[in-house]
């Protein structure tokens, strides 16, 4: 992503119930990667999901909120 470097993995995992399987995927992240300061983890139960299709996408959103968040709070401390 630019201007935040993001380490992440994805997981997917089956879990039996009365209906057959359900799979839960995730993504699990920190950032930025040089210097960590956020955890964004994703899960979605949904079958025949990703983590890296239905996951990743969704921890993006977040990341682009907090670099948005982070602009916000710079440009308030510099108007101070």
């Amino acid at each position: 992503m630019e201007g935040m470097g993001i380490c992440g993995k994805t997981g997917t995992a089956q879990r039996p119930t009365r209906k057959g399987r359900d799979h839960v995927t995730w993504f699990a992240s920190f950032a930025p990667y040089e210097a960590p300061k956020y955890v964004v983890i994703v899960m979605v139960e949904e079958k025949n999901a990703s983590g890296g299709v239905r996951c990743a996408p969704k921890a993006r959103e977040i990341y682009k909120a907090i670099q948005k968040m982070e602009r916000e709070r710079l440009g308030q401390m510099a108007a101070k």
